[in-house]
């Protein structure tokens, strides 16, 4: 805690509130913001959540980590509602993002800023110049999307820093996926003008696009050049695979359609994103541990927090549900986007079927979430009785430990809370090599690890329950850990069978088993497969890095810092293998001499 927390009274600061409307930010015991709320009443707001009253677990677990607060008093509501935007949108306060269900959504990137751009795809979204389009859900693939686009649109989507400068072209110029900039084999102009096409389809305007192909394919094919007129033909087949338009209104422009479900505490938003008259991306969003808030509530909060991290904001907002201060949130999109933004409920005609078809299907979503999460409580609850457990296990860990030959240990630590995986919590270990060929000892350093950092916050709280892969053996060897911890946190055995299929639970001394078909187990067997991958997972990864270290450490000259700079260019030891001098050389760091030495060490001496 800092000192100026140690100082800090939060009954008596309450006191000094004004009773004003205002923006206030709590924060925990390192000072980190952790929520930012807007009051009409400061005094009234902040003192509510230190009331003995009926509150989400959410806020209970928030509230449990304030230790102090700050606050700023507004003229009116509507100026704290927009200070209250801008606070959320610059620190991210943990408990105000509620969009954080563990999904990183990838995007489009197209580095415009460049020479000769590239198109890539990433999960972070960054100030950099760059064009970024999405993010797409799971179920559509960005790198598909760019493999078809590239059968149209021929640009580069390789690290390389400089172009013009290689012998050859790498293997998309040979089968017409790029133009090939590195080798000099486009101008400059050719190759912006692919990039105009891949920015202008990225934007929505495919319809424009296959009409112009349309007319110059009829154009080639009335000239008798019929090899062309079929490559246009074909560029129009790949835009619409790439497309999967669905037509709305040609003059309607870009806008986003949302619609709120909600009941019992979960909520779902739906969103469809359209531009020139087509639905170009659907997104859904799954929202829990609500304090039963309304539609309206729901959306504006969802609104705020979707466009502040940096998603694109339309001219026009189509909601299904009449949205909580609709007009503040209007005036601040318009301040992001420098346009005008207007937020309307449409009541007939085409937006309202646009309207009912979002909102048609945030039901749909919000009858499986539901499901599933009755299905996650019942699963917990049915291990508690099973276990006997005096604390109902809401948040469970459980580690696994890989090695290959005894070499490379690591050992994972995943969480599941409230029955779901929550990725963002996952840890993994790398075991020191006087445990690295003794299971037992690896299991019982890394979950001793965890129970030193036990009130670490960032590995978050104590874990209800633990659960190890593995047996009595090593149900003991971590009773042991925790007993010369101090800590009390019940510890079961995943066992599995001769087939290595998850069997039952060591807990107490005693096995449990379960029906091969029931849901617990299967819940019981994601919870240990999830462990198994994460640390195969690092295991590979460990290993490819000491392979790739130790080649690399042959070559005279090569040291930490020229592997670094080699594997971010290349991106693996396979492409450094293939790359010629020239290629080496273009690498930050490498001079001549070294490009020669690697070149020799994997071919032989160059000719």
């Amino acid at each position: 805690m800092t000192e100026s927390n140690l100082q800090f009274n939060i009954a008596e600061e309450i006191r000094k509130l004004p009773g004003k409307p205002g923006v206030y930010l709590m924060k925990d015991k390192q000072g980190r913001i952790i929520y930012v709320g807007k009051a009409v009443n400061l005094k009234n707001r902040v003192k509510s959540y230190f009331q003995k009253s009926a509150k989400s677990t959410r806020i209970q677990r928030m509230v449990s980590l304030v230790k102090s607060f700050e606050y700023m008093v507004a003229n009116d509501e509507r100026e704290a509602f927009i200070i209250e935007c801008n606070l959320i949108k610059s620190h991210m306060p943990h408990y105000n993002i509620m969009l954080k269900d563990d999904k990183t959504y990838p995007y489009i990137k197209v580095t415009v800023q460049d020479e000769y751009p590239k198109a890539v795809i990433t999960r972070r979204f960054e100030n950099d110049g760059a064009r970024y389009f999405g993010p797409y859900p799971e179920r559509v693939s960005a790198r598909k999307a760019i493999n078809i686009l590239q059968q149209n649109f021929p640009v580069r989507t390789c690290n390389k820093k400089t172009m013009g400068k290689d012998k050859r072209p790498c293997l998309n110029y040979q089968i017409k996926r790029c133009l090939g900039p590195c080798a000099n084999l486009c101008t400059k102009d050719e190759y912006s003008e692919q990039i105009d096409g891949l920015v202008n389809f990225l934007e929505g305007k495919a319809p424009g696009l296959i009409e112009e192909m349309k007319h110059k394919m009829t154009q080639a094919s009335s000239l008798q050049k019929y090899e062309q007129a079929a490559l246009y033909r074909d560029k129009i087949n790949t835009l619409r695979k790439a497309s999967d338009l669905y037509m709305i209104n040609p003059k309607m422009k870009r806008s986003d359609v949302l619609a709120c479900a909600a009941a019992d505490g979960l909520a779902v938003v739906y969103i469809l994103n359209i531009n020139e008259g087509a639905v170009i991306d659907r997104r859904q969003f799954e929202i829990d541990s609500r304090d039963n808030e309304n539609s309206r509530t729901i959306l504006k909060d969802f609104i705020r927090q979707y466009y502040a991290q940096g998603n694109l904001v339309p001219g026009m907002l189509l909601v299904h549900n009449d949205v909580e201060n609709s007009g503040w949130l209007a005036d601040w999109l318009t301040g992001i986007k420098n346009r005008k933004v207007t937020i309307t409920t449409p009541r007939r005609g085409e937006k309202k079927k646009l309207a009912d078809m979002a909102y048609d299907n945030a039901r749909h979503v919000l009858a499986a979430f539901r499901e599933r999460r009755n299905a996650d409580k019942g699963n917990l609850t049915e291990l508690a009785k099973l276990l006997q457990l005096e604390v109902f296990p809401q948040r469970i860990e459980a580690y696994d430990i890989s090695n290959l030959a005894g070499k490379d240990t690591v050992g994972s630590m995943i969480v599941f809370d409230d029955g779901k995986p929550k990725k963002s919590m996952y840890r993994k270990f790398s075991v020191k090599n006087d445990f690295a060929h003794d299971d037992l000892k690896a299991m019982a350093e890394v979950v001793g690890r965890r129970l030193s950092r036990i009130k670490d916050e960032k590995f978050g709280p104590a874990p209800d329950i633990m659960m190890i892969d593995g047996g009595r053996n090593q149900v003991n060897a971590v009773l042991a850990e925790m007993k010369a911890k101090g800590c009390d946190i019940p510890v079961c055995g995943m066992v599995k069978d001769d087939r290595h299929i998850t069997r039952g639970l060591i807990y107490n001394g005693m096995e449990f088993g379960f029906r091969s078909d029931g849901s617990l187990f299967r819940f019981i067997a994601s919870i240990q497969n999830e462990a198994h991958r994460f640390a195969i997972e690092y295991n590979r990864k460990k290993r490819k890095k000491r392979y790739f270290d130790s080649e690399l450490d042959k070559v005279k000259g090569v040291g930490v810092k020229r592997r670094e700079d080699l594997m971010k260019h290349f991106g693996s030891l396979r492409e450094i293998r293939a790359a010629g001098i020239i290629q080496l050389e273009s690498v930050k760091g490498i001079s001549s001499t070294v490009a020669n030495d690697i070149y020799t060490y994997f071919h032989g001496k160059a000719k």
